[in-house]
């Protein structure tokens, strides 16, 4: 078993589908003043804990592939 995984969690601003900018694990992700994204730092959880996926809209159905993050 897994004493802990990583997870990235990705959602828009404000739960806006149209934000023009996304969270990484609830920070804003966005590009430095070269145009270089920062390092993605991720939630380190229990690994015997199920993986929770959010739905960001319940009127889409679309499919969702997860693959944990194994240290």
């Amino acid at each position: 078993l897994l004493a802990t995984r990583e997870e990235y969690h990705l959602a828009p601003k404000d739960g806006d589908l149209q934000s023009q900018q996304v969270l990484l694990n609830g920070h804003v992700l966005a590009t430095d003043a070269d145009g270089d994204i920062p390092e993605l730092e991720p939630v380190r959880v229990d690994g015997t804990q199920p993986v929770t996926v959010v739905r960001i809209n319940p009127g889409e159905r679309r499919s969702l592939f997860a693959c944990p993050c194994v240290k």
